[in-house]
C-alpha cells in the first residue's frame, strides 16, 4: 500500500505533537515533583527552626524557674544561652540564642534575660515616677495613665482592706486587682497619643537589639547599622505590664500577717517586745502599714490603769532582714509593680518615691561590689549607709531583691544556611507550672548578629555534642500573642 507524502507528513505531525505533549506532562511532573521537594525541605527547615527556638525558650525557663540561679546571673550568661547546639543532621547544625538588647547604645548584645523587675510597672506608676523617665512630659503621664484598660474603673472588693490579688506600695491603682482586660506588652503605647516608636523603642527601634535609622521603616528589607550617639534606651527599657513578687518568704513559706492578732511570730526569730508592740497598736485601734514603719517605732499608748505606756518595736537594722523576710501586712499572694534592687537601672531606681538622681546613681554603684548574701535583702541600703533612715523607710515598700517574670529574645538559626527564626517571649516562673505570657514571632524584623561570625569565634563549643532531647511539641504559634500557655521547663531541648 503506497501512502501518499501528504498523508505522510500528517501522520509524522502527529508524532511530533504526540512527543510534545508527553514532554510537556514529564516537564510538568518534574516541576511538581521537586515543588514538593523544596516545599518539603522549606517545610522540614522551618519546623526545625520553630522546634530550635522553643529549645530556646524552654532553656531560659528552666533556668529562671531554677531557684539556686541569682537573677543577677541570668541577665548576661553565655554559657547557657549563646550559640547552643540543638541538632546536627550532618548537612546543617543548627543551634540557638538566648539574648536581650544592650542596656545602653552602642552597647553590645546580653546573651541573657531581662527581669521585668527591674523596670517600672505601669499598672502601678504614678504620674510622678513616669515625669521621671527621657521624653516623658507630665500630660504625657497622664495620658498613658488615662489610656491604661480599667484605670477609670471602680475599684473591686478587696479583703479586710488589701487587694486579694496584686497590691503595690506605690500604686496608681492601690489597692485593687489589676483591671482586666491588662495590656500584654508595651507596644500597646503606641496607641497614646505623644508616644512615638522612638520614644518607645530608643535606638533599638526594631525590637531586636540592632542600632537603626529612625528613618527605617520597621518593614524595610535591609537595615543599615550606622553608628550612632544616641543614649535614650527607650521607655520599653524602663517600662513593664508583667512584674510582680510573691508574698513569700526566702524559705517559699507565706509571709506572718502582723495586722493579725493570732499571728505567732515565733518562726520568724523575731524581739519579744515586738508582739507587745503590735498588741499595743490593735489595742489603740490601728495597723501597721508595712513592715518597715516597725523600725525603732516608739509610741505611748493609753494604759488599763489610765496611765500612758509607752512600748517600743526592739526592731533595729540587725533585725529588719528577718522581718522584711518572714512578715507582712497585706493579704494579697502577689505583690505587683515592685522595683528589684539589684537589677534597676539608676533611671528606674530615681523614679521611685524618696529618690533622687545622685541617690540612684549612688545605689547602682554601691551594689556593684555586694555579696551575693547581701543582695538577698534591701537592708544593706541602710546599714552601708546609703539611705538615712526617712528615705530607706520611704522607699523599701516599693522594692524587692527577686525576679520572676523575664523578656527576652529566642533566636534559632541553621550554619550553613540562611534559615533562622525569632521569638520574642516573656515568661513568668512564679506560676506553676511556669507560664509563657508572650510570644510572638518577630522574624521579619531580622537578626542583630551574623550566625556565622557567632559560630566562627566560638567554634570550639560549637562542636560539642547536642544537649539531651525531649521530643514534646508544643502547640505552634506564629505572629501571634499567646497567653497563659504553661509549657515543663523539663521538656528540655526539642530536636527532629
Amino acid at each position: 500500500m503506497t501512502i501518499s507524502p501528504r498523508r505522510g507528513g500528517f501522520v509524522l505531525i502527529m508524532v511530533l505533537v504526540v512527543i510534545l505533549l508527553a514532554s510537556m506532562v514529564a516537564a510538568s511532573l518534574l516541576f511538581v515533583l521537586g515543588a514538593e521537594h523544596t516545599a518539603a525541605a522549606a517545610s522540614e527547615g522551618g519546623e526545625q527552626a520553630w522546634s530550635t527556638a522553643m529549645s530556646g525558650v524552654y532553656q531560659a525557663i528552666s533556668t529562671a524557674a531554677d531557684p539556686a540561679v541569682d537573677p543577677v546571673d541570668l541577665r548576661d550568661n553565655p554559657t547557657a544561652f549563646r550559640h547552643q547546639l540543638v541538632v546536627d543532621d550532618s548537612v546543617r547544625k543548627w543551634y540557638f540564642s538566648v539574648y536581650s538588647p544592650p542596656d545602653t547604645a552602642g552597647g553590645s548584645l546580653r546573651f541573657g534575660l531581662t527581669d521585668e523587675a527591674s523596670r517600672i510597672n505601669i499598672y502601678q506608676a504614678t504620674a510622678a515616677s513616669l515625669e521621671t523617665l527621657p521624653g516623658v512630659t507630665p500630660p504625657l503621664a497622664q495620658a498613658i495613665l488615662a489610656t491604661l484598660p480599667g484605670a477609670a474603673g471602680p475599684a473591686p472588693a478587696t479583703n479586710g482592706g488589701a487587694a486579694t490579688n496584686l497590691d503595690s506600695p506605690f500604686a496608681f491603682l492601690t489597692p485593687t486587682n489589676p483591671p482586666n482586660p491588662r495590656w500584654t506588652c508595651l507596644d500597646e503605647l503606641l496607641e497614646v497619643p505623644g508616644v512615638t516608636p522612638l520614644l518607645l523603642y530608643g535606638a533599638y527601634s526594631n525590637l531586636t537589639g540592632r542600632v537603626l535609622l529612625q528613618t527605617n521603616s520597621p518593614d524595610a528589607n535591609a537595615w543599615t547599622d550606622p553608628s550612632t550617639t544616641q543614649t535614650n534606651p527607650g521607655l520599653n527599657q524602663l517600662l513593664t505590664v508583667t512584674s510582680y513578687d510573691v508574698n513569700q518568704d526566702s524559705d517559699g513559706k507565706p509571709r506572718l500577717q502582723l495586722n493579725d492578732p493570732g499571728v505567732d511570730l515565733g518562726p520568724a526569730g523575731l524581739p519579744a517586745g515586738l508582739v507587745d508592740y503590735l498588741a499595743a497598736v490593735r489595742a489603740a485601734g490601728g495597723t501597721v502599714t508595712n513592715p518597715v514603719d516597725l523600725l525603732y517605732a516608739t509610741n505611748t499608748f493609753p494604759g488599763t490603769n489610765g496611765a500612758n505606756l509607752t512600748v517600743s518595736s526592739g526592731i533595729t537594722p540587725a533585725e529588719l532582714p528577718a522581718l522584711l523576710d518572714h512578715c507582712t501586712t497585706t493579704n494579697a499572694t502577689q505583690l505587683g509593680g515592685l522595683v528589684n534592687l539589684n537589677t534597676a537601672s539608676a533611671s528606674v531606681l530615681a523614679a521611685l518615691p524618696g529618690m533622687t538622681d545622685a541617690l540612684a546613681q549612688a545605689v547602682v554603684a554601691a551594689r556593684a561590689g555586694l555579696a551575693s548574701d547581701a543582695r538577698k535583702n534591701i537592708v544593706w541600703l541602710l546599714q552601708d549607709g546609703i539611705l538615712n533612715q526617712a528615705t530607706f523607710q520611704q522607699i523599701a515598700p516599693c522594692l524587692t531583691t527577686r525576679s520572676y517574670q523575664y523578656h527576652f529574645f529566642a533566636a534559632a538559626y541553621a550554619i550553613p544556611a540562611a534559615n533562622y527564626r525569632l521569638f520574642e517571649v516573656v515568661i513568668d516562673v512564679a506560676a506553676q507550672p511556669p507560664a509563657i505570657l508572650m510570644l510572638r514571632d518577630v522574624t521579619r524584623l531580622g537578626l542583630p548578629f551574623d550566625p556565622a561570625a557567632l559560630d566562627a569565634a566560638i567554634a570550639p563549643a560549637s562542636n560539642a555534642s547536642p544537649a539531651p532531647s525531649a521530643r514534646a511539641t508544643p502547640p505552634r504559634s506564629a505572629s501571634t500573642v499567646q497567653l497563659g500557655v504553661a509549657p515543663s521547663p523539663r521538656r528540655g531541648i526539642i530536636r527532629f
